[in-house]
Order: C-alpha cells, then sequence, then structure tokens
C-alpha cells in the first residue's frame, strides 16, 4: 500500500494498492494479511517507518527486502531484533523468502512484539533525547 512507483506483476494471492488509504481501511487489510514484504531505500541510509511500525504492532510475518549501498548495514542493524525475514531484493531471494514465511505461516508462528520498536517506547526515547 502506499504511492511508491514499483512496477510489479500481480498474481491471485498478492495485492498492490497504489494509493493511500484511510486508516480503518488498512487495519482491515492488515488484519487480513499474512505476511507483509517492505522494500528498504536503492539509496541513503534512512529505513522505511513501516519496518519499525510493523515490528511494534503485529505479531505477523515480515519480509524485509534490502537494496542499495547501505544493505549490509541495514541487514547487520535488524538481524538484531530477531524479527524479520531479511533477504536480498532480489527475485530468488525474496521467492527464498516468501517459502519460508509461508512455512512459518502454515505453523502458525507469530512474533513477539519489538519492544524496543513499540511506538511508545520509541516516542518515550525520542522524549528523553530531547530532554538531555
Amino acid at each position: 500500500m502506499g504511492s511508491g512507483n514499483i512496477k510489479a506483476s500481480v498474481n491471485h494471492n498478492v495485492e498492490i494498492i497504489r494509493n493511500r488509504l484511510p486508516l480503518i481501511e488498512v487495519r482491515k487489510i492488515e488484519k487480513s494479511t499474512d505476511i507483509f514484504f517492505v522494500m528498504t531505500n536503492r539509496k541513503g541510509t534512512q529505513i522505511p517507518a513501516k519496518i519499525y511500525y510493523l515490528a511494534g504492532y503485529i505479531q505477523k510475518l515480515i519480509i524485509v527486502a534490502v537494496d542499495g549501498e547501505n544493505k549490509e548495514e541495514l541487514k547487520e542493524f535488524l538481524q538484531r531484533f530477531n524479527r524479520y525475514i531479511i533477504c536480498e531484493n532480489e527475485a530468488n531471494e525474496i521467492k527464498n523468502a516468501i517459502a519460508k514465511a509461508l512455512d512459518l505461516v502454515n505453523k502458525n508462528v507469530r512474533f513477539e512484539l519489538t519492544k524496543e520498536l513499540m511506538p511508545e517506547n520509541m516516542v518515550e526515547r525520542i522524549l528523553r533525547d530531547l530532554l538531555e
């Protein structure tokens, strides 16, 4: 979901929504989704907020495809949370990550919410840093 410029083919079990939706609609879609997929930026060091948002809100699987000049650093950073299935932004790597995720879905695996990434902890950290 969102206003990205990614062009991808879609099949019967994948949906790409190319516009913004009201939060209530987003929540409905999230509830019915088994696996979330997030791709990092090709340039720069900014980590998409969706990576944090999902890990602190949903116990479902999150695949993160790393890309760009800082992908090794991003992998290293994200692996410490033991929360994501991380792959390179390459077709075979993504297929393998999806296969792994589907296996975990079939086993009904749920992840613990990452306390460090939960909104209230992020806000507390930001406020603490501002006050120091």
